[in-house]
Parts: C-alpha cells; structure tokens; sequence
C-alpha cells in the first residue's frame, strides 16, 4: 500500500510519506472525517487496492501517478482504493504519540467508524504465528509485529514495529532496462541497482551504485508502456554504476567490475540479440525475490511496482 497520513478536520486531507499532498487524487475518501467523532484528528495509514480480495500494488500504481481530473476519476471507477488506519497519532487536537500503542489501539476503535472506504486494522496479540502462516496460506505481504507499550517515533523506523515478510521485497534503482526482438521486443526486463557504501584507504567512505542483476516477471503490458514513457526520457549513453569489485552475469548480460566506472566496461549491445538500454539512474521500484545468490543475483526477481515516495539514495544493497 501507499503510506500517508490523514490530517481530519471539519474535512480530509492526505498527506504521502515524503510530505507530497495526494487529497485530489482520490476523491473517494474525500469523506474520511465525517467517521471520526472529533475534529482534530490525524491517523497513520495505507491506501490499498484490491485485485481479487488481496492487495494490489499494480493497481495502485496506476492510481500514484494519475494527477489529471478525468484520468482520476477513470482511475476511481476502475481502481478504487481503501483506506487501511492502522493508528491514532491525535484525537481532539491531542497528541498521542507517547501514548503507549495498545492503548492507541483502543482509542482508534473507538472513535473512528470503519465504512466503505475506511478499514480499520486489528491487532492480534500472542498470535503472531498464526498470522504469518495465514498470511503466506493467503498470498499476502506478510505481518506487522508491534510492541504493544511502545510510543509513536515520527520520522524514523520505529525500533518497535517489526515487519515480517513471507518473502524478501526491497526497493532497487532502476538502471536501465533491455529489448530482445526474439522476445519482448518493448521492454524485457529492467536492469537494477542499489547503493553500497565503499572505502579505499584513507579516502572517505562513499556511496556507489551496484548492479543487482534484472527483474523480468511481473509486468503487465499496461505496466510496461507506463514504464517505457518515464524511462525513455531518462536515456543516456553510459551505465550509471560507479562502483568497482563486483562482477556477476544474468542470463546474456554481463556486468564486470573493475576499479573504473561501469560505464567503461559495458557495451549497449549484449548477448543473444539483447539491445541494453541504460537510463538516469532517478526511479526506484519495489522487487519481491527469495533471495541473494553469493554472485549478487536476486533470485526469483519478481517486480512489484514503481516507488515514488522512495529516493534512488535510499535504496541499501540488501544482505544477502
């Protein structure tokens, strides 16, 4: 889902992560604070969509980057989202913060009224378990684990919140991404990256961008021309990684490192009729895989959709 807050105050406003205003683009929870029973009021939540009763980030994404009128009100008819409050940050202009969450809990169920468009998220306490196995059972993301005496922690991870995925996800930079005319010949797969931190000597240490390996699985053909109109404008000559050391292949692409810049190491055409096309490296997108091979490969990549809220710099090479 897409993390935002709800400000409720004689009327709705929405707010993302990185502190963007999103009210417009989803009228339909435009009515959020008539099921509060005071102003002054802010909840932390998700929007979602749903694609056969499970969580879609697919079609939220269409629903992200949509700022047009009738492109919005296209998107709610097709896509509708719901808003998934999940906490109580203030209630009648009090804070909560410091609030320990269990008791934060309460409150948001009993001032907040679910409806249409608002769910309200249920703890389970002791039961962690039995919620992680249901949720693989199900196809899910995974479960939230939550301290039940903690205090909300505004603008940083909470120490205290535990999410624990039924398979491994992370938010890789996008690099590039490959053609094949035996295959795909718009987009087959896109070349991705994350930032590690690197020291040579007495040098600083810096952030360099390594290569991941690729994702190939999980676009629809919607997807893939969204993709195609923000990455062409992205296009330059030279791959973007600037870090040295690693070398892995996937598949007919080959990645070599060395103490120079990639951009010295890659040609634009690879094995197999495979045509590279290398981008700024400025959009971020989430992958979903097993694992980390020892050569640097995600296994099992599966894309899961683009990023906005993440910032390209944000983006950790996972441990493996």
């Amino acid at each position: 889902g897409l993390r935002a807050l709800a400000f409720l105050n004689g009327g709705t406003r929405l707010q993302s992560r990185n502190l963007r205003e999103i009210s417009a683009q989803y009228p339909e929870l435009a009515s959020l604070h008539r099921q509060v029973k005071k102003p002054g009021t802010i909840l932390d939540w998700e929007i979602i969509a749903l694609a056969d009763g499970k969580p879609s980030f697919q079609r939220l994404t269409s629903r992200m980057h949509t700022t047009s009128p009738p492109g919005i009100q296209r998107g709610m008819r097709e896509n509708p989202v719901l808003y998934v409050a999940f906490d109580l940050l203030y209630y009648d202009g009090r804070p909560l913060l410091q609030e320990p969450c269990q008791k934060r809990q309460e409150m948001l169920q009993a001032v907040v009224t679910p409806g249409d468009s608002l769910l309200i998220s249920t703890g389970l306490p002791e039961q962690g378990r039995k919620l992680f196995q249901l949720a693989a059972e199900r196809g899910l993301e995974g479960v939230m684990g939550k301290e039940k005496n903690s205090p909300y922690l505004p603008g940083k991870r909470s120490p205290f919140w535990k999410k624990i995925r039924v398979t491994r996800s992370a938010p890789f930079v996008i690099c590039g991404y490959t053609t094949n005319p035996a295959g795909r010949r718009d987009l087959s797969a896109l070349i991705l990256g994350a930032y590690a931190s690197e020291s040579r000597g007495r040098a600083p240490t810096r952030a360099v961008l390594l290569p991941c390996g690729l994702v190939g699985a999980g676009f629809s053909q919607e997807e893939i021309d969204h993709l195609l109109s923000m990455l062409r404008p992205l296009a330059t000559e030279a791959p973007p990684f600037t870090g040295g050391g690693l070398s892995f292949s996937s598949g007919d692409l080959s990645f070599s490192g060395s103490d120079q810049p990639f951009s010295s190491r890659h040609p634009r055409k690879a094995g197999g009729g495979m045509q590279v096309h290398w981008v700024r490296p400025e959009l971020v997108c989430e992958v979903e895989y097993l694992e980390i091979t020892g050569s640097g490969q995600l296994r099992h990549p599966l894309y899961r959709g683009l990023r906005p809220e993440t910032a390209p710099a944000a983006c950790r090479l996972p441990e493996k």
